[in-house]
């Protein structure tokens, strides 16, 4: 396995059966939220969309309209609906994004592997230079990455007192091997000028 992966240049992750279907459970917990909570749909409405294999508002604003049509549960006007209320939410973060990166660092914004969407959700949460970022815990980073700057901030300006098991599997779900990545190289930039 190790002569595979380096071979490959991958990262080669063996899980076991029930590894995999925990994963599994939980990026579907985590999709769900992320569709009731952006789209403002109840939990039947959520679901459907996850059981038709949509992971996230980009698919839902942009896949073909045929594509969404072919599910038997939505009309037309359903499927213009969700689609319209993807798109105003893609907006809303895009902008978001943009006005958390006032007054922060370059070396932030320009941190490798740092794109503009996580940079600005950093920025809208206080964090504002590459010492603040790596100085950050797992789970306060995750979730910056995954719940509403207002959100995160309560979180953990209160420590996690009152997060939900929800909130902490997406969380947990957004806190992916790219965000550990990040994480771990701010974590070595603030330590190499130390």
């Amino acid at each position: 396995m190790r002569l595979a992966a380096e071979l490959t240049g991958w990262q080669i992750n063996i899980m076991t059966a029930e590894e995999s279907a925990d994963k599994s459970a939980q990026e579907t917990a985590a999709t769900r939220i992320l569709f009731m909570e952006k789209l403002d749909v109840d939990q039947e409405v959520a679901d459907i969309l996850v059981e038709e294999g949509f992971a996230s508002l980009e698919e839902i604003a942009y896949v073909p309209i045929n594509e969404m049509l072919e599910i038997e549960s939505f009309d037309e006007e359903t499927v213009n609906e969700l689609r319209n209320r993807a798109r105003d939410a893609l907006v809303t973060e895009a902008i978001a994004s943009e006005e958390g990166l006032e007054g922060m660092d370059e070396e932030l914004i320009n941190f490798e592997e740092m794109d503009r969407v996580v940079a600005g959700k950093l920025g809208l949460a206080g964090v504002k230079n590459v010492p603040a970022f790596a100085a950050l815990a797992y789970d306060e980073f995750g979730a910056i990455l995954a719940l509403s700057a207002e959100r995160a901030r309560q979180l953990i300006e209160n420590e996690f007192e009152d997060v939900t098991d929800d909130e902490m599997k997406l969380i947990d779900a957004k806190y992916d091997e790219r965000a550990k990545a990040l994480q771990a190289k701010a974590w070595a930039t603030v330590e190499a000028k130390q």
